[in-house]
C-alpha cells in the first residue's frame, strides 16, 4: 500500500443530456427531458455537401461538487464515437472550487457532429483525467410511439 493518497478530485452531481434547464432565482436547477437517444432520418434526395458535417444540436448539464478540491480549473468534454475516434471539444470551461459542498454547474449548448451512427460517448474530463463519461446512442428511424405525420428531427447521414 502507498503512503500517498491518490489525488482528490471533484464530486460528480450530475452530467446529463437533456432538452432543457431551467435555473431559478433561487439557485435551484430543473433539468427537463433527459436524454439518451436521438432518432434521425435520412431523406434519400438529402446528400450532405462534399466535406461537410451534420450535426444533431444538444445541452449537457454537468454539476460538480467540490469535496476535498479547492481552486481554479478548467473542465473539456472529449466525444468517443462508436468506431473509438475522439475529438476533444474546442472550449473548456473554467471552474472555481471552494471545498467542501461549494461546487460548479455547467449548461452547454452544442452541435454534436454526426459522422456515424451507434454509441457515442462524451467524457467529462478534469486535469486529464475522465471524471465520468455521457453515453448518447444515434439511431437511424422514427422515434418509436410516434405516428404518421408526427414531429421528428431530421438530418442527413454521411
Amino acid at each position: 500500500m502507498s503512503r500517498y493518497m491518490a489525488k482528490p478530485k471533484p464530486l460528480v452531481q450530475v452530467a446529463t443530456l437533456c432538452e432543457s434547464v431551467l435555473a431559478e432565482a433561487d439557485r435551484v436547477v430543473s433539468v427537463i427531458r433527459v436524454i439518451d437517444t436521438v432518432y434521425l432520418t435520412k431523406p434519400d434526395d438529402l446528400k450532405p455537401p462534399e466535406g461537410a458535417e451534420f450535426a444533431v444540436q444538444l445541452r449537457a448539464f454537468i454539476s460538480l461538487k467540490s469535496g476535498d478540491v479547492k481552486g481554479e480549473y478548467d473542465i473539456e468534454l472529449v466525444l468517443r464515437s462508436p468506431s473509438g475516434k475522439k475529438a476533444p471539444s474546442p472550449q473548456k470551461w473554467h471552474v472555481s472550487f471552494l471545498g467542501g459542498q461549494a461546487g460548479a454547474t455547467l449548461t452547454i449548448h452544442f452541435g454534436m457532429p454526426v459522422t456515424e451512427l451507434g454509441l457515442y460517448w462524451y467524457d467529462v474530463i478534469w486535469e486529464g483525467e475522465v471524471l465520468t463519461s455521457i453515453p448518447i446512442m444515434l439511431v437511424e428511424g422514427s422515434k418509436p410511439g410516434q405516428g404518421q405525420g408526427a414531429a421528428k428531427q431530421t438530418t442527413a447521414l454521411g
